[in-house]
């Protein structure tokens, strides 16, 4: 009944990306409540004084969302299992367990998974945090990578991120890997849309691919070729989103914001780019030193950081921006008034080598699942990070410390050994006020 209600508010045209906003975003929080009291009845009814208590500070860190509509599919943000599902409804799940708990521990699993799932890759972008790996021979065999699916999947996680490298240049293993897992969890595709075409994108479509998220740093051709050392960057990412809206795939969009392109001016002409290709989501990463920039004095200022959060806000809530792509920035969503640092709880990394790391760009390996077992190392990461944690991005706030170890050790990623006083010094941090009782 809930969704038969909620999908009435909207077009039924095949592929069409809408937006979700004001009253319809309202009806949709209710569709999720609706979902929530089918599925964990039992879950919400258990030590419900608590949750009562707790759920107005949790819910409100969703007002200044824009959801998606997609094909009879809700996206409430980028790397999010869709609603309706059974990842979606195993999330709900979890989050509901988690309101019992006042250190709103996540202890017991992580939603998403980025899963670097080759080296290969034809750009050498400026900022790229896997580059001391790109053009080396693979060592994860198809076998290993999908024990490491499963491993996940054991978890209770409800979303992979297939990246690389560029992922799809292991293109048949990525096949099977998602027809292999789609039962379980939703797959979102991390590409720079490389020698994407037609036909590949209807195979990626029909092995359970959900939705893609592609590399765009700039509205300018010229300066987003150069970003990602590609002449043809430009093209292949507009292409690219064509390509997967018009087969079904989710497309969005994701920019890593440097000094140079955070402009509220040449925010807003981003959007533009972003309404006039019609993607679901733009993804905003802002600069960070690791990988190719460790080491460099590349972090915003946090004028420029309040320039995001600005942006966030203002389109995904004023009503003039109602028919424009959703905003999800990284700065807005992982500052104290909203989640915190949700590195190794709404995500952890898995390398191309099979090193774990709590965030793609926090470069400190807990060990290698190959070596030492799944679950060990996992484990060992969720003894640092358990919670989400205040303060801003330790790979920004600790970049001094994390550069003088990468001095010494000159690899990366970093072993924890060599980390434990930058590990330390995360974990004194406690849990955003917005998110404690």
């Amino acid at each position: 009944m809930f969704k038969k209600i909620h999908d009435s508010l909207f077009d039924k045209t095949k592929n069409k990306v809408q937006y979700i906003s004001g009253i319809r975003k309202s009806i949709t929080d209710l569709y999720i409540i609706g979902t929530a009291l089918r599925y964990n009845s039992t879950k919400l009814l258990r030590n419900l004084k608590t949750k009562i208590k707790r759920f107005p500070k949790f819910s409100a860190t969703f007002q200044n969302h824009k959801y998606v509509y997609f094909n009879g599919s809700v996206f409430l943000d980028a790397f999010s299992p869709k609603l309706p599902g059974k990842p979606f409804n195993r999330t709900l799940g979890n989050f509901i367990d988690m309101l019992n708990d006042s250190s709103f521990n996540w202890e017991r699993f992580t939603l998403a998974l980025i899963f670097s799932i080759t080296k290969k890759c034809v750009y050498r972008c400026e900022h790229c945090y896997a580059i001391q790996t790109l053009g080396s021979k693979d060592v994860l065999t198809f076998e290993n990578l999908l024990y490491i699916a499963k491993a996940f999947i054991k978890l209770g996680g409800s979303v992979i991120s297939w990246e690389g490298g560029e992922p799809t240049l292991r293109f048949e293993e990525l096949l099977t890997l998602l027809s292999q897992t789609r039962d379980y969890i939703d797959s979102w595709l991390a590409t720079t849309a490389y020698g994407l075409t037609y036909q590949k994108a209807q195979k990626l479509k029909e092995a359970g691919l959900s939705a893609a998220i592609i590399s765009l740093d700039h509205y300018d051709r010229e300066i987003h070729n150069k970003f990602r050392g590609n002449d043809k960057a430009y093209d292949m990412a507009v292409n690219g989103v064509r390509i997967f809206r018009e087969t079904g795939i989710l497309p969005n969009i994701c920019i890593c914001a440097t000094r140079e392109t955070v402009d509220e001016g040449d925010l807003y002409r981003y959007l533009e780019l972003a309404k006039k290709l019609k993607v679901g989501f733009v993804e905003i990463l802002d600069a960070t030193p690791s990988g190719n920039y460790i080491g460099k004095d590349v972090s915003l200022t946090n004028k420029q950081l309040d320039v995001i959060k600005r942006f966030h806000i203002d389109v995904n809530t004023n009503p003039k921006y109602r028919d424009y792509p959703s905003i999800s920035a990284r700065p807005f969503l992982e500052s104290d008034s909203h989640y915190g640092c949700v590195a190794g709880n709404a995500h952890f990394y898995m390398d191309s080598s099979g090193n774990v790391q709590a965030c793609d760009l926090l470069q400190i390996s807990f060990g290698n699942v190959f070596e030492e077992g799944f679950m060990k190392v996992y484990k060992r990461m969720k003894e640092s990070f358990p919670h989400f944690f205040s303060g801003r991005c330790p790979a920004q706030t600790l970049a001094k410390l994390i550069a003088k170890v990468y001095e010494e050790h000159q690899a990366l990623p970093l072993p924890y050994e060599k980390c434990q006083h930058i590990l330390d010094l995360i974990k004194k941090r406690g849990i955003p006020e917005n998110l404690q009782l």
